[in-house]
Parts: structure tokens; C-alpha cells; sequence
């Protein structure tokens, strides 16, 4: 396999993975590679796989399809096919994503520029219509929102498929940020859900709970038009482990969602935004008060009493996930001094929502009702 010698490193792609090796020896045909990282051998099943080999930089980047196999002590086998080299262009054509632009900077580093802000895409899928359009689906990793679905258009050339448009006529494919819909027979604009009255007798499909859900953990019948969520143990002051937290996850980049709720003695009802650091404004009945208490990693940040039953929340969210918490007791706006900024889940992105926590014993106790869940626009942080 020409382009290769021992001791020289490479990448393994096998489509949904990526193992980083190192060339042991080379033949004609195939090559001994080794794994960076040793457990990476197990991702090769027994029979072996489909592959390719990607190695060098720049103009000198080639990739080799063929098939690896597992080897003894943890190396594989990369055995060539008949496709041969593909040339780093035409190899960058067929991913239609990025390009690699190498330039001095001052004090002579090297640096890799981007020609989008789109990292990826990967893990994605080719569909056509019945139009005959071509589209290509993707995600991008883009934290704390979790992974962001793109369609970008696609089209065929010289028998690859070209993702994107070529804005600099340089024969690469770029993502694209906006784009002529596909056509079809409704062209209106869809959004998925986000706001639930709570008038239906089952949740709406942009609820997931944090958890499995038990059935004895919220009602839509008990009080009609609200959702009733039951008191429940909670097994630590980290929100992230709570299992009966009903959330969504972010629906925009920049956002204001709002939910007004009554809680009985014994509860104490949260709305937050959940990761792997949480922050939520939550109430509990004191006597005849309402008891609001804003908790930002496990910590107390903010507290204020009220003598109204009803109180409405909201949380707003600037781009890049620093999050505002405010309350009203049907008066006026009170904005709470201290900010949160979002952060992601383990391997998903931050989500806001709702939760029932009991406050005196482990047996649940107490419930709390919420009229609504909304989501504004941005526009509607003024008022928080």
C-alpha cells in the first residue's frame, strides 16, 4: 500500500466511529495497524467489517477503502479493495463539509480553518423526495442545546454525492445556514410541539421524563385543564439524578418559557434547567405563604416570600444557554439577581422543565398544579 510506512499514524473510519492507529508494517495489499488506544479493537467484530484507511495532510491526504480484521494482540488487519487511493479532493467532495486551509499566523503557527461553523456533519443520512430532490440529514454537537438537526441540500456529481453549496467555486461542498425548502404538499411552516395546555388527556409527545415513568407520578384528570404532578422522593439535591422530572429539550437558541402553578402543603414544585449542573426557581407552602427559593447547583441563591397561591415562573435563555429566572404573583415581573449558565447532560444536551419533590417524609406527600407550559420568543425577556 503505497503512502504508508511503519510508525506512521492514521484513522480508521468505519462511518459511525473513527479509531485513531499507528502502522506497525505495510505490504502491497494490506496492512498490521495498531489502535491508539488498545480496548478500541473490540469495535471490529470477528468476521471483520467494511473500512477505509485515511492518512496524510493536506494535498497529500488519501484514503484506501477496503475491510479490516482483527489480528492477534490486539492489532488489525487493513486489507485494500479494489477502490484503490481516493484523492484528498475528491474524498472532501463526497463528505462536502470542510476544508483544510493551512496559514502562517503570527509567530508561525499553524492553524485549521473552517470554511463554516457547522462542525460535522456526520451520522447523518442521504434521503431522496419523490420530487427527485436529494437532502442530506445530520447533527451538530453543539453544547449545552444537545445535537442540532441540519437538512442540507445534496446533489450527485461525477457519481458523489455534493453536499452543500460551493460558495467560494473552489469545487468544495459548505453547509448551509438557510435553504429553499424541500417541496411538499403542505409548505407551511412546522415547529415541533413546545407549549402544552394541559387540555388534553395525554402529554404531549415533547415531554420525556427524566426517567421511567410510574403512573402514579403526575395526572391530566384529577383537576381538568392542569397537569398534576405528585410529590415524590427525591434522592439527592442533584436535579440531574431526579427520575420524575418532566422535561423537553431546548427549543430554540434563544428563549423564554413560562408556567404558573399552585402547590400544596408538603411539596415543593421546581422549574428548572436540568444537566450536569442544574438550576430551577422552585415553591413550597409555608403556612398560608408561597416560599420561592432559586437553587443553582445544589446551592441557595435567592428567596423571597409571597402571600398569593398562584404564582407564575418564567426562565429565560440568552443564546449560548445563560439563563435568567423570574417570578409574579400576578403583579408585576420580579427578575432574580443571580444567572445560570445551561450545561449539557451526559451525552445530551441541558433540558428544561418541571418536577414534584416531597418535603417530609420518603412516602410521597402533597402535589402540585400546573395551568400551562409556554414557550415565547426572546422578545419577552424585557419583561423578566
Amino acid at each position: 500500500m503505497r503512502g504508508l510506512s511503519p510508525s506512521q499514524p492514521v484513522v480508521l473510519d468505519l462511518e459511525e466511529e473513527a479509531i485513531d492507529c499507528v502502522v506497525e508494517a505495510v505490504s502491497a495489499t494490506e496492512t498490521t495497524i495498531a489502535p491508539v488506544v488498545a480496548a478500541d479493537a473490540a469495535y471490529i467484530p470477528s468476521l471483520g467489517r467494511a473500512a477505509a484507511l485515511v492518512f496524510g495532510s493536506g494535498a497529500g491526504r488519501a484514503r484506501v477503502d477496503g475491510a479490516v480484521h482483527r489480528g492477534g494482540e490486539g492489532r488489525l488487519r487493513f486489507v485494500a479493495g479494489a477502490g484503490g487511493d481516493l484523492p484528498a479532493r475528491r474524498q472532501t467532495a463526497r463528505t462536502g463539509v470542510e476544508l483544510d486551509v493551512v496559514v502562517v499566523a503570527a509567530g508561525g503557527d499553524s492553524r485549521r480553518l473552517m470554511t463554516s461553523d457547522v462542525n460535522g456533519p456526520h451520522q447523518g443520512a442521504i434521503v431522496d423526495t419523490p420530487h427527485g430532490d436529494w437532502w442530506f440529514l445530520h447533527f451538530q454537537e453543539r453544547q449545552p442545546y444537545g445535537r442540532i438537526v441540519h437538512l442540507q441540500p445534496m446533489r450527485w456529481k461525477d457519481g458523489w454525492p455534493f453536499i452543500g453549496e460551493d460558495r467560494d467555486n473552489n469545487g468544495i461542498g459548505e453547509p448551509v445556514s438557510t435553504h429553499a425548502k424541500p417541496v411538499t404538499l403542505d409548505s407551511s411552516v412546522q415547529v415541533p410541539a413546545t407549549s402544552d395546555e394541559f387540555s388534553h388527556s395525554h402529554l404531549g409527545l415533547q415531554w420525556q421524563w427524566h426517567a421511567n415513568a410510574q403512573e402514579n407520578w403526575h395526572s391530566l384528570t384529577a383537576r381538568p385543564g392542569w397537569l398534576r404532578l405528585y410529590a415524590q422522593p427525591a434522592p439527592s439535591d442533584d436535579l440531574y439524578l431526579l427520575p420524575n422530572a418532566l422535561l423537553q429539550k431546548l427549543p430554540a437558541e434563544a428563549f423564554v418559557v413560562e408556567t404558573s402553578l399552585e402547590v400544596t402543603n408538603g411539596a415543593e414544585a421546581g422549574f428548572g434547567v436540568i444537566g450536569n449542573e442544574s438550576a430551577a426557581i422552585t415553591i413550597r407552602r409555608v403556612g398560608t405563604d408561597t416560599e420561592i427559593r432559586l437553587v443553582i447547583a445544589g446551592k441557595m441563591a435567592s428567596t423571597a416570600v409571597l402571600q398569593a397561591k398562584s404564582v407564575t415562573l418564567r426562565v429565560a435563555m440568552h443564546p449560548g444557554g445563560l439563563c435568567q429566572f423570574a417570578y409574579s404573583d400576578g403583579g408585576h415581573w420580579v427578575t432574580l439577581p443571580e444567572s445560570f449558565q445551561a450545561i449539557e447532560g451526559k451525552w445530551i444536551g441541558a433540558k428544561i422543565g418541571i418536577y414534584c419533590s416531597t418535603l417530609e417524609s420518603v412516602e410521597p406527600v402533597g402535589h402540585a398544579d400546573f395551568d400551562y407550559f409556554r414557550v415565547l420568543p426572546p422578545s419577552q425577556r424585557q419583561s423578566c
